[in-house]
């Protein structure tokens, strides 16, 4: 997924040296030059400037064997005052606390902000093959967080999202076509949660309900991901939607009265 650069000429140079560092967002091995260049679209001059600035500054950290670099433990500071100041966190850890061993699976907390989705909070019980951490991008139309908030946006914008982004599939149970997933969608808001089977793993099923903020705009998810075999029964995969959208409504009254007091 490449960075987008969309701002004013006044604030380009912040927006390109944090794009430097959102570039690694769906990376497991440090990068080249030239694929950081490529994925902020910015020129290799350019782009070895700004990686030095970085480095300079502690943010990056650059393997002089290979010449490719890698965010440094500095870049979790950035983040620092989220996490104390989020009214979201501040809202949803009091209702996460203590029910992720009922729940037969990880409870993400998923926050959503201008079409991205991102991991604020996970329990890590079930393992998906790789180590879910705060920070990792979410895809929007393939987990069952991302079809939970899209149901609470107007139809219209939807649909341009669904055709904007790549439909992959990632299984052979993956929905690729734009109407089967706007009925997905639809679903998702009469039962008040979304569930998605073995779309993006064939291994698992994950089922979210959306939060809310005082303008009733969603802001994020709770989101219980499993493993298929213990989820596969529709019965079971109904009452725990109807857990999770229980957490989800908590956590959105609690926003509306924050916003109040």
């Amino acid at each position: 997924m490449s960075v987008k650069l969309n701002v004013a000429s006044d604030v380009t140079p912040l927006a390109r040296g944090l794009a430097v560092i959102r570039a690694f967002d769906n990376f497991y091995k440090p990068l080249s030059l030239v694929e950081i260049s490529n994925n902020i679209s910015v020129s290799f001059a350019n782009t070895q400037s700004i990686c030095e600035n970085l480095v300079e500054l502690g943010y990056l950290s650059k393997n002089v064997s290979n010449n490719c670099y890698y965010p440094t433990s500095l870049c979790l500071k950035l983040a620092s005052g989220f996490f104390n100041l989020s009214p979201l966190l501040q809202a949803a850890l009091p209702e996460l606390n203590g029910i992720c061993d009922s729940m037969e699976g990880n409870v993400n907390l998923i926050g959503y902000d201008q079409h991205e989705l991102t991991l604020l909070f996970c329990t890590n019980s079930y393992q998906l093959g790789e180590f879910d951490v705060p920070g990792k991008s979410q895809n929007l139309l393939y987990t069952a967080a991302g079809r939970a908030i899209l149901s609470h946006l107007p139809a219209m914008d939807v649909m341009s999202l669904i055709f904007s982004a790549e439909r992959i599939p990632f299984t052979t149970k993956t929905i690729i076509e734009p109407k089967t997933l706007m009925g997905e969608i639809e679903q998702a808001f009469k039962n008040g949660f979304a569930v998605v089977s073995r779309e993006q793993n064939g291994d698992t099923v994950s089922i979210a309900s959306g939060i809310l903020n005082d303008r009733n705009e969603p802001i994020g998810a709770i989101e219980l991901t499993g493993a298929w075999e213990k989820l596969r029964w529709v019965k079971k995969r109904e009452r725990l939607g109807k857990s999770v959208q229980a957490i989800s409504s908590s956590i959105s009254t609690n926003l509306k009265n924050d916003s109040l007091s």
